[in-house]
């Protein structure tokens, strides 16, 4: 559901009127796709190489997500939202059974989240969520816990998001 979050933020980041939630982010990132018609080729081939990864997120493919976000990291490489797709792809992939040296996947994943955070340095509490989720998908739950601990205790942190780490704390 991380990845899910994750679009989420992106749309949010777009259109910061727009509030969305998992189970419409495939016809929303349809209509981004749609209304970049016409558009700069280069950012409407983006949009559909993140709305193809995100598909192939849902089916449980993270190695064709990884591709397809790394062809869109190739046009846009400052992206923090591409890095932390990234991020995600690398997280999965981590947990395959047949990676050879999933921490090597893990210490790969961990710099495309270090680029996210150096990207987003304004959001703290996105920030910290996000890491959080990463160090949860990857085994190192006393890390997650405390960046779960520090998203709650932010006074500034928007509700959904201190909700979603609350849920996450208890799991």
């Amino acid at each position: 559901h991380h990845y899910a979050h994750i679009l989420a933020m992106l749309l949010a980041y777009l259109n910061p009127q727009a509030t969305t939630d998992g189970k419409n982010l495939p016809r929303i990132l349809g209509r981004l796709v749609t209304s970049l018609r016409g558009s700069d080729d280069v950012l409407l081939k983006g949009a559909n190489q993140l709305m193809l990864g995100y598909k192939f997120m849902q089916t449980r493919n993270p190695i064709r997500a990884y591709q397809l976000f790394m062809e869109t990291n190739s046009f846009f490489p400052k992206s923090a939202f591409v890095n932390l797709l990234l991020t995600t792809a690398y997280s999965r992939f981590s947990q395959g059974r047949t990676v050879q040296n999933p921490n090597r996947v893990v210490v790969s994943g961990f710099g495309f989240l270090t680029r996210y955070v150096e990207g987003r340095r304004d959001v703290e509490a996105e920030i910290m969520y996000n890491m959080g989720a990463f160090y949860h998908s990857v085994g190192l739950q006393s890390a997650a816990v405390q960046c779960f601990e520090s998203v709650i205790a932010l006074e500034c942190c928007p509700k959904p998001l201190s909700i979603a780490a609350a849920l996450d704390l208890a799991l």
